[in-house]
């Protein structure tokens, strides 16, 4: 074990309401509540991080999992 990932957990299952950061991409250092999960794709849907399409319509972006971390609970 590495000292870096002693006594902590190095993954957990994301659920819908949970508040995570994402880690990297576009959205980098951005807190967001998980609006819906996709065990499939492995994607999460985040509220407020969305990309507006052309006909002005707002559309959620699907973030990979491996992209974020879990905030811990206050």
């Amino acid at each position: 074990m590495n000292g870096h990932t002693k006594g902590k957990k190095r993954s957990i299952r994301i659920k819908k309401g949970m508040t995570v950061k994402v880690a990297r991409g576009q959205h980098k250092g951005k807190q967001a509540k998980v609006a819906e999960v996709n065990t499939k794709k492995s994607t999460v849907y985040l509220e407020g991080i969305e990309v507006t399409r052309t006909d002005g319509q707002k559309a959620p972006i699907p973030i990979h999992t491996s992209n974020l971390f879990v905030e811990a609970a206050k």
